[in-house]
């Protein structure tokens, strides 16, 4: 009888012994998956991170070009108003020559011919071809323009590109496409368009 109870005994001691050893091997297990998801999770959130990153800095380009296309229309509006005040003929300068200008918010109507090159201010009313440059952006100023002079600017801060083409499908008309391009860090290249029209409908 008591040899019996030993036996019950010692199996039962060692049933208990193979269930913690069970129990420390599905422990170690749990942990792995553990460690694996949250490893998966951790890499999921980098990566979002890292494209929300990218996906900013382009809206932010996409809205630094739209007001600089913007700006474009603006500056040919401006020599048109200029021309009025004068007592010009409203598209005086504007349409002859290169459809495609290279021009920035310092820029004025160029005398006729056009001097070459378009380099000392004021700024002129320049074909594209002789100013095919990248805008500039001064931080002093805060603005993007034109330098033809002095030292190359710093590559960080000149990823901008404008050409504005102005056309006169009819002698009172004139159409002008702003178009901007740029190059993203990444090397990418995106652009942008804006397209007005402007009328000679006063007197």
């Amino acid at each position: 009888m008591i040899l019996k109870e030993k036996k019950i005994y010692q199996r039962a001691r060692d049933f208990s012994t193979i269930c913690i050893k069970n129990k420390d091997g599905i422990a170690m297990i749990e942990s792995m998956i553990a460690l694996g998801i949250l490893v998966i999770g951790l890499v999921g959130t980098m990566e979002l991170i890292s494209r929300s990153l990218s996906a900013n800095r382009l809206i932010a380009d996409q809205y630094i070009a739209s007001y600089l296309a913007a700006e474009g229309i603006e500056v040919v509006k401006n020599l048109i108003d200029a021309n009025k005040i004068q007592g010009n003929p409203w598209d005086q300068g504007i349409t002859t020559g290169n459809a495609d200008k290279a021009l920035d918010f310092e820029t004025t109507l160029c005398p006729s011919p056009c001097p070459s090159p378009c380099s000392p201010k004021p700024k002129r009313l320049c074909p594209y071809a002789t100013t095919n440059i990248n805008l500039v952006y001064t931080t002093s100023s805060g603005v993007y323009d034109y330098i033809f002079t002095g030292p190359p600017p710093d590559p960080r801060y000149n990823r901008f590109k404008r050409r504005v083409t102005i056309n006169q499908p009819a002698s009172d008309e004139i159409q002008v496409i702003s178009r901007v391009d740029w190059t993203t860090r990444s090397g990418a290249t995106f652009s942008l368009e804006v397209h007005d029209h402007f009328f000679d409908w006063r007197p």
